[in-house]
């Protein structure tokens, strides 16, 4: 068990998340023990507020709990789950004179990075059957890249795709449940509470959609599909042996998902790489070895293949392939031949080329989970539960947002009242820690509209657990505040939070921008800035909650708009149908809809209230209280269901 100074020490988190982790540790203890983060550690400095909670954790029996959310969600900087593995070792301390760099190239590998990117590799690595037409099976192996998608090679599901006329497709006939399955070992490792890791005694099985099973692909070449190479490896071009299929259900939600990075290239030759794969439908298998080199060089195949020294077999197709900092960079497809009495290589696809062409195929980007598949009908905290109505679309265009080549900035909009604010918080709950970084800035009473430009970097790098920048001042540079803001104050903040973000998506909530203005020296100037890196990097996103000025036409393409509405009978009805899905008894219709009807009831007649002499501020008094009043009588009745139920 790792001690109070080691977690301290290896913590990479920022104040809010904690607060949930901490609340999610108690989950196992009695309502009535459970405590607060911030009413246990009502101290300013983080530092001291997360020892004060270690500690408390510590005599009430679940800080082995809170370490494992801690390493689970990716909140520390590797050197735990190395600890609870019981792998740390001594370094060597022999002479350097007794030693030698036998590969530059390959250099080192961290161990808390091997141990945290092995830990993420077994949770996103899927084992794909495929049943045959004519009978038996056959297999590859997968990786999660979203809640509900997972990318393996073509050739591997290539049986149920139809080929009219030289151009492939999917088989209108295949019931993709029926025909796809992915198998997921349940961790196969994870933390025990001796701190050590234990084999699991079960897999995880889930089937592909029945019918939109298919998101994309790109076939491989011809020659690919029979087992050889074409004679000019340069008609490989376009053939990109991919493809995305759709599952029935959300596992990512749980286990996250690897990032499809633009920058993960393919290390250079000699440098390591690790290959998770599924060899000859066995159990998940890890293989190193190095990158290999074409011989003659030759850059034009080099972008369109890549080789490594890695053993695999059948079932290995499509296993995602890892650089040594553990950044996914291809997928394994076979092997390459290359002449008579050359070393035997392996090759793969590039990342970036599979990237590429989701982008130019698929320009809405990738589909986003269906509500139905994976609702947030709950807003669970540590102390309370508050409904969430009415905002199934809301949740279809967050998750458009987290998918790759889908908008990257989200204006929230809606009269004053309407709950608009209570989206980001839904937004929240949605997101995994591990996978998404999110950042939230208030710019009502006392938040963030006074500040300059250099108290938002802070603000913004503190709530990121980031190392703020050091800036100089605007009066000591000889320079315009647009040129400053351009060429230091941005790049400085991008390149914090790049190194914070470990791989995770990055998320800048600005909240309640319509109850207070963005009036500090170069505030504006530089949010608007800030905006636009939505256009250069891939891992930001930005959500605008109540926005009073205009988006710049330059962000339309990568903007998406959500406005608030109000609540209507089928809300409520979801709503109840979904959390009597959670009991144990059931409820007939007609009962359900009198329930229904009854809570819309209380909620018209709060909205409706009679106004007095100021209609404006009244309206906006109404919408809240009707709100209010609603969540408390939904609450009400679920409580005394739940009471029901349990008797």
């Amino acid at each position: 068990m790792a001690t109070i100074e080691q977690i301290l020490a290896a913590l990479r988190t920022a104040r809010p998340t904690f607060t949930m982790l901490f609340g999610q540790a108690q989950v196992g203890l009695p309502e009535a023990s459970r405590r607060a983060f911030e009413a246990i550690a009502p101290v300013a400095d983080d530092t001291e507020a997360f020892k004060i909670a270690l500690q408390y954790a510590q005599t009430q029996n679940f800080l082995q709990s809170l370490t494992e959310l801690i390493i689970n969600e990716r909140q520390e900087d590797g050197s735990l789950t190395r600890l609870m593995a019981g792998a740390a070792g001594q370094a060597n301390a022999s002479s350097a004179s007794l030693q030698a760099m036998v590969n530059d190239v390959q250099g080192f590998t961290q161990p808390d990075t091997m141990f945290r990117g092995i830990f993420d590799g077994i949770r996103w690595t899927g084992k794909i059957t495929v049943t045959l037409p004519a009978g038996g099976q056959a297999s590859g192996t997968c990786i999660l890249i979203g809640p509900h998608l997972v990318l393996t090679a073509w050739h591997v599901v290539h049986p149920l795709f139809q080929n009219n006329n030289g151009t492939w497709q999917p088989d209108p006939a295949v019931n993709g449940s029926g025909r796809i399955q992915i198998i997921f070992d349940d961790y196969l490792v994870h933390i025990r509470q001796n701190g050590g890791l234990g084999a699991s005694a079960g897999a995880v099985k889930i089937a592909a959609h029945p019918t939109n099973w298919c998101v994309g692909f790109s076939p491989c070449h011809p020659d690919e599909l029979a087992d050889t190479l074409p004679a000019d490896p340069t008609q490989l071009t376009d053939f990109w042996d991919y493809a995305i299929i759709r599952l029935n259900a959300t596992p990512g939600m749980e286990r996250r998902w690897a990032s499809l990075d633009a920058r993960a290239v393919v290390p250079p030759p000699s440098d390591t790489c690790v290959l998770f794969q599924y060899p000859a439908a066995q159990t998940l298998k890890l293989g190193q070895g190095t990158i290999g080199g074409f011989n003659p060089p030759n850059p034009a195949v080099a972008r369109l293949r890549f080789l490594h020294q890695i053993n695999a077999l059948g079932g290995s197709s499509g296993g995602p392939c890892f650089d040594r900092s553990f950044m996914l960079f291809g997928l394994h497809q076979g092997v390459w031949s290359n002449g008579a009495g050359t070393p035997v290589m392996n090759r793969g696809i590039p990342l970036v080329q599979i990237i590429n062409h989701i982008k130019s195929q698929y320009p809405q980007g990738l589909p986003e989970p269906d509500p139905s598949e994976s609702p947030r009908w709950e807003l669970a905290t540590d102390t309370k539960r508050e409904p969430i109505l009415g905002l199934d679309a809301f949740q279809a265009v967050c998750w458009r947002l987290a998918m790759v080549g889908g908008p990257k900035l989200l204006v929230i909009s809606g009269p004053k009242g309407s709950g608009k604010t209570f989206c980001t918080r839904v937004l929240w709950q949605m997101l995994s820690n591990g996978s998404h970084l999110k950042i939230s800035l208030n710019a009502g009473p006392g938040g963030i509209g006074q500040k300059d430009a250099r108290q938002l970097v802070a603000d913004i790098c503190a709530n990121a657990g980031a190392v703020a920048p050091v800036l100089s001042e605007l009066n000591e540079i000889n320079s315009t505040p647009i040129v400053w803001l351009k060429t230091e104050v941005i790049p400085a903040l991008m390149a914090s939070l790049e190194t914070a973000r470990q791989g995770s998506l990055v998320w800048i909530v600005l909240a309640e921008l319509n109850n207070g203005s963005i009036s500090g020296p170069q505030a504006s100037e530089f949010l608007f800035l800030l905006y636009e890196q939505t256009l250069k990097v891939d891992w930001l996103r930005i959500v605008l909650d109540g926005i009073r000025a205009d988006i710049p036409e330059s962000l339309s393409d990568v903007t998406e708009r959500f406005r608030t509405q109000e609540i209507n009978k089928m809300d409520i009805e979801l709503y109840l149908r979904r959390f009597f899905a959670t009991l144990n008894g059931d409820i007939d219709t007609l009962s359900l809809r009198v329930q229904r009807n009854t809570l819309m009831r209380v909620y018209e007649d709060s909205l409706n209230r009679e106004p007095d002499d100021t209609p404006g501020a009244t309206q906006v008094k109404n919408r809240i209280t009707a709100l209010k009043d609603l969540a408390a009588e939904v609450i009400f009745v679920s409580k005394e269901f739940r009471q029901a139920a349990d008797a």
